[in-house]
């Protein structure tokens, strides 16, 4: 259908502020999904089908909030099952190389594993798990495997069930794959390019399931003890970040011990500091522990691969302020040279540690209260100051502020690698392509004059060698996504 809906020439109505707001909170309510006010245009041009002749703003909400059978057509309508086999080549290859192996050794005795696709859409991703299963580990074939899939679009669920894909779903995939795991067919609509069926051994591996991640406490069909991995990618966009919180933790209950969590790589919840942070083949995930730890945000991992810089050890507190350790002299029989720091700068340096200890120990409100003062006054100049404030505002998920505080950070530096490259991430979780490319690519280029084993600023320990492989993998990444769109 097009985007004027059933009535072309027809310009979509638009709701009032109270009606768009009244949206919001029943489709929150019914499916948890979060219709930001950035997303009104497009929610709108959606809806210009459901406003029919004669039905205005407030008839057509006073039809959803008596049908919830209504509701949940229109939650489907909203969501989009946009998606592709062996999306995010990275993460299937880190899957390949080091977290199937692992899973395989940890269950010999028992020869069972369990996976789930949390947001599976038409059933992509776990068909190319099932996929990657049987291309790899063909021993599998005498284990008890069992790959489930979750949404909460029962006309997505019903595609998943048939497994019929057209030549879009299946770009990613090389000519002998798509060769060996599909054969042709018109039975499922002539009319269309849904001419792909899935072989009868991939199918059988998978089942799916109606599941609404942010109402349905429990996920479908928990296996004793929890799944070995859990996917979910490309879904926490749909909710806001309480909770997406949430269904994190939820999704960390539902693993074992030792199983593993994918979830978008520009996904970052406090939640996920539970988990150990994993980076191979230049992407991260995560993995349980197999006892479990104090929940922390392990350094404040604002985003993988980023952190905020912790506080020398032995640091100490004196008056709310943070005191580097003292050191040691081994020169006895020589005076050092006596240094003097000016006032304003000591205090700068004080009051950005403290917010640092703040940040990493999750007091979000209290580093920005610190933050706010410091940009206000003595660290107004300093680059730093503006970054810890963009990655901390970003976190709480005040996006607007993150984003003033990063332009703030690069008119201060303009050579500042990693604030380039967090300016993408948050351009890249918003879909913003063009923006995160020449992001990625100004932190690339900056890269090209640093040592690979060079530590760089601000981030936690991230190595230029490191980022510069990340970055790869994020561009091209990205220029596949706007090739394809």
């Amino acid at each position: 259908m097009s985007p004027e809906g059933p009535f072309p020439g027809r310009r979509p109505k638009q709701l009032r502020s109270d009606e768009y707001m009244q949206l919001q909170r029943l489709v929150k309510g019914h499916a948890g999904l979060h219709l930001s006010s950035k997303k009104r245009q497009e929610v709108e041009l959606k809806l210009a089908q459901w406003l029919r002749p004669g039905l205005n703003g407030a008839g057509l909400l006073a039809d959803l909030a008596r049908s919830p059978e209504r509701l949940q057509e229109l939650a489907e309508e909203l969501t989009v099952g946009e998606t592709y086999f062996y999306r995010n080549r990275p993460h299937f290859k880190a899957l390949r190389t080091h977290v199937i192996p692992t899973l395989i050794r940890d269950a010999g005795a028992h020869r069972k594993l369990s996976f789930w696709s949390a947001g599976c859409a038409t059933g992509e991703e776990p068909y190319s798990l099932a996929m990657l299963l049987d291309q790899h580990f063909p021993m599998l074939d005498r284990w008890s495997i069992h790959i489930r899939g979750s949404d909460l679009n029962r006309q997505f669920l019903e595609r998943a069930r048939q497994a019929v894909y057209s030549r879009w779903s299946l770009r990613s995939l090389e000519p002998e794959l798509v060769e060996r795991y599909f054969t042709r067919t018109n039975s499922y609509d002539p009319s269309s390019d849904y001419s792909h069926q899935l072989v009868a051994k991939l199918k059988r591996r998978v089942t799916v399931a109606e599941h609404n991640l942010t109402v349905d406490l429990d996920p479908p069909n928990l296996p004793p003890g929890g799944f070995d991995l859990v996917l979910c990618r490309n879904v926490l966009i749909y909710f806001d970040r309480p909770d997406s919180d949430r269904v994190i933790t939820r999704l960390i209950g539902a693993l074992r011990p030792g199983g593993y969590l994918f979830v978008g790589h520009v996904d970052s919840y406090p939640a996920l500091g539970a988990l150990d942070a994993e980076y191979k083949c230049g992407t991260f995930y995560y993995r349980k522990p197999t006892c479990p730890k104090p929940h922390r945000t392990s350094e404040t991992q604002l985003i993988p691969g980023l952190a905020v810089r912790s506080v020398p050890p032995g640091a100490t507190t004196t008056g709310g302020a943070v005191a580097p350790p003292k050191k040691r002299s081994t020169q006895r029989h020589l005076t050092p040279k006596r240094t003097t720091t000016p006032p304003a700068e000591e205090q700068t340096e004080d009051a950005l540690n403290r917010a640092r200890v703040q940040a990493n120990t999750g007091q979000a409100a209290a580093a920005l209260t610190s933050l706010q003062r410091l940009a206000e006054r003595s660290g107004r100049l300093d680059h730093r100051v503006h970054f810890l404030r963009a990655l901390v505002a970003d976190q709480a998920g005040l996006r607007a502020q993150a984003q003033q505080s990063l332009r703030q950070a690069l008119f201060l530096k303009r050579d500042f690698v990693v604030a380039h490259y967090f300016k993408g991430v948050v351009a890249e979780r918003s879909q913003d392509w063009s923006v995160a490319q020449r992001c990625f690519q100004n932190a690339h280029e900056l890269l090209q004059a640093r040592f690979p084993d060079e530590v760089l600023e601000e981030t936690g320990g991230l190595t230029a060698g490191r980022l510069h492989e990340i970055l790869d993998q994020r561009l091209r990444f990205l220029r596949t996504e706007m090739e394809t769109r």
